[in-house]
């Protein structure tokens, strides 16, 4: 048995691309735990965000292994629900539990 996953610098740049397959956000929201992989993953994600012309509203890091979010998704400031960019296994019970109608 084995995994293929996309190198951290591409990660981001898939679910960009996606998400900009099927809608024309204007903005986008990162949430991401304050890891070495959330943090490798979505640095080059904010570059790409920038460059395919989203503005960022949010960009929280939470300390690792928390069960709850230290900030309510709805709190980002500047636009309609952005999409969430989120990095690791936690980030979308997280937010399904806590986000409400971002769920």
């Amino acid at each position: 048995m084995f995994r293929m996953n996309a190198p951290a610098r591409s990660t981001g740049a898939v679910i960009i691309d996606a998400v900009l397959s099927v809608g024309k956000p204007q903005t986008i929201a990162f949430l991401y735990e304050q890891s070495d992989f959330g943090n490798s993953t979505t640095r080059p994600a904010k570059e790409y965000a920038t460059k395919k012309g989203l503005k960022i509203v949010g960009d929280e890091a939470y300390c690792l292994g928390l069960a709850r979010l230290p900030i309510d998704p709805s709190t980002f400031k500047g636009a309609d629900r952005p999409p969430l960019h989120g990095q690791l296994r936690g980030d979308a019970i997280s937010v399904m539990r806590q986000g409400g109608s971002w769920a």
